[in-house]
């Protein structure tokens, strides 16, 4: 790898025109120069699209895809596609970063050894103005992990504040995605992505310092419909399986747990909700097919196979539970 290797940074771009600006100002102030940017321009109806070219006109490194709205996964997949770094990192519009962002993350990479580097990030409440710019200390703040962990902590936490999990936070060389795509649903499509990353690694390094500024706003995915993106999730989690070896069984074991309390837990959520009847078919469809695997799993509590069995075959529990304990969704916590 050369001191100076090519970056290439995705961005998906939809109806963004309030912090789009900010984003790629950002991105063209990056200390590092040797960067592509690639903006895909997913069907925008606000000035989204003519914001990009206008970037495109006055840098060469900004390249733009305009496409129909296909949603969050293909508009990544899009920029996948024509990529030509050795190395890749996703930006969400509405964010920000820092400018000394790849040129750390670029550092840490060759200083450690990783397969990968997650960068540090700060939320912030839909502030679409400037951000402030930290001061960082010489040296990256680094805390290197093993892939295993990190496969842990996606598995656990793939539905919370989950540094591990997201695309965007993520300084990974071309040839460890070489083949992936991120999953074509609705929400959480980089955790399967993640998921594989982390396969085929064996060492990542997370910078602690906040370079990345994610924004939270009420109109995302997850702000816009939680019950929406809380079934999705379900989704996920049944399609990362297919991904984890069918020999690590302390793995799976903690997937199918994590994956059964999530069922139960979203049949309580979705109670009344227009999601309610979508949610059971969709549960019903994966305790079908992963069943037999989660009766007979050594890794998985007896206790919990026994009130799961009970719960299979008496579908009235969850909405007992729900009159017990109350129904806490859509307060986007969960």
């Amino acid at each position: 790898m050369s001191e100076s290797a090519l970056v290439s940074i995705i961005v998906p771009v939809y109806n963004v025109g309030g912090y789009i600006t900010r984003c790629l100002d950002s991105i063209a102030s990056q200390s590092y120069k040797n960067i592509e940017v690639i903006l895909v321009d997913d069907g925008s109806t606000d000035s989204s699209g003519a914001i990009c070219d206008e970037f495109g006109r006055k840098d060469s490194r900004f390249k733009v895809i305009h496409q129909e709205n296909q949603w969050l996964a293909r508009a990544r997949n899009a920029g996948l596609a024509v990529a030509e770094g050795e190395f890749l990192y996703f930006v969400d519009a509405d964010d920000a970063v820092h400018p000394l962002l790849i040129e750390r993350a670029m550092r840490v990479y060759r200083e450690t050894g990783c397969d990968y580097v997650i960068c540090g990030h700060r939320r912030e409440f839909d502030l679409p103005g400037d951000f402030g710019v930290d001061v960082l200390p010489d040296a990256p703040l680094v805390e290197e992990k093993s892939a295993n962990t990190v496969l842990e902590r996606m598995i656990l936490e793939c539905d919370e504040d989950n540094v591990y999990g997201v695309a965007w936070n993520k300084l990974i060389p071309a040839s460890l995605a070489s083949g992936l795509e991120f999953a074509d649903i609705y929400a959480n499509e980089d955790v399967p992505f993640t998921i594989r990353l982390a396969l085929r690694s064996s060492k990542v390094s997370v910078i602690k310092e906040p370079l990345y500024h994610y924004t939270l706003r009420s109109s995302s995915i997850m702000g816009s419909s939680w019950n929406k993106w809380a079934l999705n999730n379900l989704r996920m989690r049944f399609l990362c399986l297919d991904y984890l070896p069918q020999e690590d069984t302390f793995i799976r074991g903690l997937a199918l747990n994590r994956l059964y309390t999530k069922i139960f837990a979203r049949k309580v959520d979705l109670l009344g909700t227009d999601y309610e009847r979508e949610c059971m078919v969709v549960s019903k469809d994966i305790i079908k097919k992963t069943w037999k695997e989660f009766i007979h799993h050594p890794g998985i509590n007896f206790r919990l196979k026994v009130f799961f069995t009970f719960a299979r075959l008496n579908p009235w529990v969850p909405r007992l539970m729900s009159k017990t304990i109350g129904n806490k969704r859509n307060d986007g916590t969960r």
